[in-house]
Formats: structure tokens, sequence, C-alpha cells
């Protein structure tokens, strides 16, 4: 789910201040993590609060570092299909499979309907997961689970000796599949 902006010809989005309404979400994450530009502010209509959201940037951030690190010191990494109706979703996989065995580690692909803690347990073998989902879905919150959880972008820059992080986060699979195909070559 890539979202669109309609900004005045001279503006880019960093210009911009966001406006969420809405509870505390996947959805938010998402915002928060790909707009690391532009100050974000919440209103919850069910609890009547309203926040600045930067303080939490920072803890995702450091969350999400922390386990990109973890898939760089990885062995085995279990590709967790989490879509079958996202573009490039197809293509995804098999550049992330390419990476994984490029980079001297071995993949295991799984495909294991909604991720939780209990369907993922049963692989000990694997040392991280890496998450094939819709933009929306794609941050999911590995706390509960025995191992990280990263994204395709997130285990891109782990593996990559091209690529290094910028400030910018990418869930968009369409953005995503042909760097990697570069990548992987």
């Amino acid at each position: 789910m890539g979202r669109r902006y309609l900004l005045d010809s001279n503006q880019q989005l960093k210009d911009y201040t966001l406006f969420y309404v809405g509870a505390e979400s996947l959805t938010l994450n998402s915002i928060l993590m790909t707009h690391t530009g532009c100050p974000v502010f919440s209103f919850d209509p069910k609890t009547n609060v309203a926040r600045e959201e930067s303080g939490k940037v920072n803890r995702l951030l450091n969350r999400r570092y922390y386990m990109l690190q973890q898939a760089k010191d990885a062995s085995v990494i279990g590709i967790v299909v989490g879509t079958l109706g996202a573009a490039s979703y197809m293509s995804v996989i098999k550049d992330l499979k390419r990476l994984i065995i490029a980079s001297g580690k071995k993949p295991y692909l799984l495909a294991v309907g909604k991720p939780n803690p209990a369907k993922l347990g049963n692989f000990l073998e694997i040392d991280c997961f890496v998450l094939v989902a819709c933009s929306e879905n794609s941050l999911l919150d590995s706390r509960e689970f025995l191992r990280p959880i990263v994204t395709p972008f997130e285990l891109e820059l782990a593996l990559s000796k091209e690529h290094e992080w910028n400030g910018t986060y990418e869930t968009d699979l369409t953005v995503l599949a042909p760097r990697m195909r570069e990548d992987a070559d």
C-alpha cells in the first residue's frame, strides 16, 4: 500500500508536518519510519489525546537498527512469505534468496500464513527472519518472537556491500525489487 501526496510543484514532503488521526497502529509506525524527515503529530479520537511522535521514532529506529545488526550476524535466514498480493513480492523473494546466498548465508523459504510466535518458534535453526509483506504489515514488532524479524529493506542493508543507510526507510516492494536485483548480481 503505497502512499501518495499531492504537493505544490516547488515543495517536498519534508517541508510539511504530518498529522495522523487514529490509534497507535502499524500504519502510524510505518509513517514514522518512512517519513523521518517530517515532524509527525497524532491524534487518537478514542482517547482524545494528541501528541508529537518524535521520541517514538528514535526508539523505533534504535530497535530496528538492533535487529538489522542481528541479521548481519545470522547464519540462517528464514524468508517468511506474508503476502501473495503485494506487487513485486515474487521478485523480492527471489532476489532476497540470491542476496542471502551471495552473503554466504543459508536461506529458508517459509509460507506460514500470518506469522506469530508459536509458528515461527518451530524453526529454531533459523537465526533471523525477513518478512515479505505489504508495506502496511512489514514492520512487525518482533519482541514476542524468539528471533528477530526484519524487513526486506533492513536485510538489504545488513547484507549489501553497496548500500548504506542514508536516513530514509523503504517498505515499498516495488521500489526495493530493482535495487535488490542489482545487489544480488
